[in-house]
């Protein structure tokens, strides 16, 4: 699974598990930065860390959730 794919399932399965208030606040607060330790962590502790089928080179997990959320934000705003 390249980064891309890997990236855009796991956004789409992250949005899949949250109420529609919590999708709402995410629209209304679009700043990833925010997301680091609540989400970002859930995201990096859940998807990230001891995943062995990860195939593709990333710079840290920190780094990689935050382009999780970036894309789920962006998943977001297009809906609207």
């Amino acid at each position: 699974m390249s980064k891309k794919v890997f990236i855009e399932h796991i956004a789409q399965d992250c949005l899949s598990q949250l109420n529609d208030d919590d999708k709402k606040h995410m629209k209304e607060n679009p700043d990833p930065f925010q997301y680091h330790f609540g989400l970002g962590m859930f995201i990096r502790n859940n998807y990230i860390y001891g995943n062995n089928s990860i195939k593709f080179e990333f710079e840290s997990p920190d780094d990689l959730s935050s382009e999780i959320i970036d894309r789920m934000l962006e998943i977001l705003s297009e809906e609207d």
